[in-house]
């Protein structure tokens, strides 16, 4: 008998063992960071100044937008502090007007696999730069979103309340973390006020803007139509989700300094989770070719990784 349509199971790479695989690039870009190497050019120095003054200006005017709100009488409004992230805001707006982000990006990915490289002419540079423009749109629906959500449940009970959040966050969270899991969840939630509530919902959809927003620069390159970048996330999430959660913790905990955060992951650990989770480009990289279409229909579900990553560590250490 077929399940129904809201059972959903919880994606083969949501493990333990792989979540600590995606810590384990996290803790080697900070020694990257320290360190200086290679993918730590001097120049980018240089960037930090704009990034920086961008920064604080959007930190700014959004913790007086939150100011302002806070002194008003009205329904719902103090639930709006929950919704007005200036982290996500500010790296959002940053990634949008700062296009250096991609090219640090793939100058440290072609630093450490030449196979990433693309020669001009090989690829339709037609929509390339989406990407950014659909992260910016991302957050206006999700910020959009949970404003009328909370002017939705400011009107109702407490017990309408919960309902509505818990149907919601189970929402979103069950195609990501199947069934189970995501009603463990809701049920917990239960147990706290609506505010607490909202702003679990918040920080999810924060967390999940930040793998989007992470992942733009490689996105832009690669001709994966929208199912298969949502395939794409969904079969690596473990290793993801382990990379990205101490850096989305850093970023909301570094105010000002959030966004040099951001954009030090872009040059650090990520080219190397990038190498280790896909393949080089076919060459010719063409649209609308056979070979386009089986490195698309590859990439998209991600697969016997771990094998791939073991092996190169085998070459490294005969090569030595």
């Amino acid at each position: 008998m077929a399940s129904p349509i809201f059972i959903s199971k919880k994606p083969t790479s949501l493990t333990s063992e792989y979540f600590f695989l995606g810590t384990k690039y996290y803790g080697n870009s900070l020694i990257r960071i320290s360190n200086g190497i290679k993918t730590l050019h001097p120049d980018h120095m240089k960037k930090w100044i704009p990034i920086l003054l961008l920064s604080s200006v959007t930190y700014a005017f959004v913790e007086a937008a939150k100011h302002c709100v806070s002194k008003l009488n009205c329904r719902g409004c103090e639930y709006l502090k929950c919704v007005l992230d200036p982290h996500m805001i500010g790296i959002c707006i940053i990634q949008f007007c700062v296009s250096s982000f991609e090219t640090t990006f793939w100058q440290s990915l072609n630093e450490l696999d030449k196979r990433y490289h693309l020669h001009s002419g090989t690829v339709n540079l037609q929509g390339i730069g989406k990407q950014r423009t659909r992260t910016l749109q991302f957050q206006l629906r999700a910020t959009i979103t949970q404003l009328f959500l909370i002017m939705t449940v400011s009107w109702f009970p407490s017990i309408a309340c919960h309902a509505i959040i818990s149907i919601l966050t189970f929402n979103q969270l069950s195609h990501r973390f199947g069934t189970d899991i995501s009603f463990l969840v809701c049920s917990l939630l239960l147990l706290f006020p609506p505010m607490w509530q909202i702003k679990f919902l918040s920080h999810f959809c924060s967390f999940n803007l930040l793998i989007r927003a992470s992942l733009a620069p490689y996105f832009n390159k690669t001709m994966l139509q929208k199912s298969e970048r949502h395939t794409w996330i969904q079969s690596r999430s473990g290793i993801l989700y382990g990379y990205m959660l101490p850096f989305y913790l850093m970023i909301i905990s570094t105010s000002y300094l959030s966004m040099i955060v951001f954009y030090l992951s872009h040059v650090s650990g990520l080219p190397e989770l990038i190498r280790d989770l896909t393949d080089p480009f076919p060459d010719p990289y063409l649209p609308g070719t056979i070979q386009m279409s089986i490195w698309n229909s590859k990439q998209s579900l991600w697969s016997n990784n771990k094998l791939k990553t073991s092996d190169r560590e085998k070459r490294d250490s005969d090569s030595e």
